[in-house]
């Protein structure tokens, strides 16, 4: 049984923390003893021999910042106050990834295509071979890098494959502890994605808008990690999915990623 892991900062961390994903979990956290890893994110559970061990074959890597309203300290260094703040950074993850393939192509390999992902399952099927190139599918949660629908050319064209426009709220929507409908910009958004052939993810959005969203994107659709709301008792919060979004992803057919 192969695993995907449907979302993973592994950019934020990079470039927040120094982490090396090339190592193993010990290895980093040695290397992070002492330091703000440990102190504001916890210790890391991931790295490249135990996505091995684990059979983890493909990861959604995230473009991820956080809007300068949620900026969690002095250490939070990737955070935005405008969308120009917001591209670059994303750019920078982006870059990120790139280099990680390019480097070390025997661990780590973009996902652009449908050809892409068999080569990489295929090679973890394969018996005789006891190591595996980990394929990332990069995944842009929060979408206030894109300033205009016409900017997803370029993000296809550097190998961005799925979209979440909300984290916390964003001009395009609602989302977790900013709730909020779908907005004229969210739907101009949504129609580019279909163009190219963008997946939805609504994780972070909120009840209201990821309905809309739902209701309105012909492509494919998934909550690449969220709960069910009904399960978590006492919960107050809108990030995670309700009976009536759960019952809409199933009868769009779509995936749910637990967290």
């Amino acid at each position: 049984m192969l695993i995907i892991d449907a979302h993973q900062d592994l950019a934020w961390n990079m470039l927040t923390f120094g982490r090396d994903y090339t190592l193993s979990a010990s290895e980093i956290r040695e290397r992070e003893r002492g330091g703000l890893a440990p102190r504001h994110n916890g210790d890391t559970l991931l790295g490249w021999p135990e996505y091995q061990r684990g059979r983890v074959a493909v990861v959604f890597s995230t473009l991820f910042a956080a809007p300068m309203r949620r900026k969690a300290g002095d250490w939070d260094i990737l955070c935005y106050s405008d969308t120009d703040q917001a591209k670059m950074l994303y750019r920078k993850q982006l870059d990120l990834y790139q280099r990680l393939a390019e480097d070390h192509p025997e661990k780590f390999r973009l996902v652009l295509t449908r050809s892409d992902l068999q080569v990489v399952w295929d090679h973890w099927e394969l018996e005789e071979a006891e190591e595996h190139p980990v394929g990332l599918v990069v995944l842009m949660e929060g979408a206030e890098a894109v300033e205009e629908p016409q900017e997803l050319e370029e993000w296809w064209q550097g190998g961005v494959r799925i979209i979440g426009p909300a984290w916390a709220g964003t001009r395009f929507c609602g989302g977790t502890r900013e709730p909020g409908p779908l907005t004229k910009e969210g739907y101009a958004l949504l129609e580019a994605m279909a163009e190219f052939g963008y997946v939805l993810d609504i994780s972070h959005m909120d009840e209201r808008s990821a309905l809309q969203a739902l209701d309105t994107y012909p492509g494919v659709v998934i909550a690449s990690h969220s709960n069910a709301q009904a399960l978590l008792k006492g919960l107050d919060t809108n990030r995670h999915l309700t009976d009536r979004v759960i019952q809409a992803l199933l009868e769009r057919e779509g995936m749910i990623g637990i967290v």
